[in-house]
């Protein structure tokens, strides 16, 4: 009695096509008669091609904080009078002006967004106060610029389970220059910070 061999089919992998614009091609298929065993076989091609993903969509979302932005302006000290030297020690030729309460001078931005973003702050003195300058820094001691915040995207992988974590830095206001009149009533608006916000520049 003959015995009869199945006909064994072997799919040749094609490597992945990608081309520049992602478009498929689908070719059609086929079909062939085999007559003949058992030393027939039929190798057909398989391929493919890429397709772009659908990409999500960039969503913003960031906190701004800021503390009291109260300022106490102190007169300039005449000093104590020395009888010896005839001249005024400890004496002061500028005033100086210091937040009312502790932190109360910095600004804190928060970027939960899936996106880079940067925080560009500055600061208008009011027209009724001449010769008054507001800059940002690091901190009231360091006095290094930082007008800036460059805040990274919060898709960042550092939260808990993989899930991203906010970015979010702070500057604090320093103030110079100018001065209040001992007439001047508390809590009068002496300047305006303004913060804005804008898109991470991507290299």
């Amino acid at each position: 009695m003959r015995r009869f061999h199945k006909t064994a089919v072997v799919l040749a992998a094609a490597a992945l096509s990608i081309g520049a614009t992602g478009s498929a091609f689908a070719a059609a298929g086929g079909a062939e008669n085999i007559t003949s065993l058992p030393a027939s076989k039929k190798d057909i091609a398989v391929t493919g091609t890429y397709e772009q993903g659908t990409a999500s969509d960039t969503v913003y979302k960031v906190d701004i904080e800021w503390g009291a932005m109260a300022f106490t302006y102190k007169a300039a000290a005449k000093g104590s009078w020395n009888t010896a030297t005839h001249k005024y020690d400890n004496a002061e030729t500028a005033g100086k002006w210091t937040p009312a309460v502790a932190d109360g001078n910095r600004i804190t931005v928060t970027n939960h967004s899936n996106a880079g973003v940067t925080a560009e702050l500055s600061f208008a003195a009011d027209s009724s106060i001449s010769g008054l300058m507001g800059i940002f820094q690091v901190s009231d001691s360091d006095k290094t610029d930082k007008s800036t915040l460059s805040l990274e995207t919060a898709d960042n992988g550092k939260g808990t389970d993989g899930a991203g974590m906010e970015t979010s830095d702070s500057a604090y206001l320093v103030l110079s220059g100018g001065e209040l009149g001992s007439d001047t009533a508390a809590g009068t608006k002496i300047g305006t910070v303004t913060v804005t916000i804008d898109k991470a520049v991507t290299p």
